[in-house]
């Protein structure tokens, strides 16, 4: 029923990709230097699109092809090409030229957390930490590791030095909502948040993460004006109005659960979970009708998503359509 979204990437750096793009597409020899390059190659690999990220990165060691800075970026395509021993090469060849390089032991920790060996890998992380790597940004890496461990526990305790070496840092509060879904015990954790609240008033993710321990504690009340003070500070912020909504069809307040995801249908009119949850709305309140258009608007965005097929069923089954549901359940 909760569900999250990934954050907006830099608004610079997203300009810098359309004028290389631009170049790019003209046949043109795109010319930037290095940190243009490497933020160009960032972009890439952080949203996934690794075809361009070798391209990219491709053309950067053509121009700077001693550049290490390209050559580690490499190295982490090799991971995700799970080229895990050509990745490794690479990190001990810059290794011996740059010792110091912190981005070196980050690329070692990334390449064997990928192959689980994760004692090694935060063997690694702490070593980039000693050679000057931001510390919010690899106790992330850690918390990482620690997750895909299935330490949660201590992945949380890596997310707390993250957030106390940087208060700004809103994907490490992401985590430790994520962290709290495998922990049972979680008042240590929400007392931590509450701490930093009084600190940080104004961070919406801050108050998302609360809301979303509360929601794990089944603590509706104080989970609703945790995401109500994050919709407030951010009001762009989807996943605390998905949650807010979903909270509010847990309770069975369904006029203020519409309310909640039309504003995300409005900024983002093919989400698919807030289409059905806006048909679950409306189906709660038997307003079969409009209920039956939200359905059949989720499955124009995917005509395989069985929720939807059911909800549409069950509209008609409400309404002793009982052939025509049937025909719906089937289809799902």
């Amino acid at each position: 029923m909760f569900h999250g979204y990934d954050e907006p990437l830099d608004e610079d750096q997203k300009e810098l990709v359309i004028l290389y793009e631009k170049l790019v597409s003209e046949s043109s020899v795109p010319f930037f230097d290095s940190e243009q390059f490497e933020l160009i190659a960032d972009f890439y690999l952080q949203t996934d699109q690794f075809e361009k990220a070798r391209e990219v990165i491709g053309i950067a060691l053509h121009q700077y092809p001693y550049s290490s800075i390209f050559l580690i970026q490499s190295g982490h395509l090799k991971i995700y090409d799970n080229q895990i021993d050509e990745a490794i090469e690479i990190a001990e060849k810059i290794r011996l030229i740059e010792p110091f390089n912190s981005d070196v032991y980050l690329l070692f920790g990334n390449a064997y957390d990928a192959i689980g060996q994760y004692e090694e890998a935060i063997s690694y992380y702490h070593q980039a930490i000693e050679k000057g790597a931001e510390k919010d940004d690899v106790y992330l890496f850690i918390a990482y590791s620690y997750q895909n461990w299935d330490k949660y526990s201590l992945a949380v305790e890596a997310l707390k030095k993250a957030l106390i070496f940087n208060k700004n840092n809103t994907q490490a509060l992401g985590e430790l909502a994520f962290c709290c879904d495998f922990i049972e015990e979680t008042s240590e954790i929400k007392s931590f948040v509450k701490a930093f609240i009084d600190d940080n008033p104004y961070s919406y993710m801050a108050w998302y993460c609360l809301g979303s321990i509360c929601c794990k504690n089944e603590e509706l009340d104080e989970a609703i004006e945790s995401f109500d003070y994050a919709v407030v500070i951010n009001e762009q912020y989807l996943p605390a109005q998905f949650n807010l909504g979903s909270i509010y069809l847990i309770k069975d307040e369904n006029e203020k659960a519409i309310n909640c995801f039309k504003s995300i249908l409005e900024i983002n009119p093919d989400d698919i979970f807030a289409l059905c949850n806006m048909a679950n709305a409306f189906k709660n309140s038997k307003n079969w009708q409009v209920a039956r258009e939200y359905f059949k608007k989720a499955l124009k965005v995917d005509a395989s998503y069985s929720d939807a097929w059911h909800g549409l069923g069950l509209t008609y089954q409400e309404m002793n359509h009982h052939k025509t549901a049937i025909e719906f359940y089937i289809g799902f």
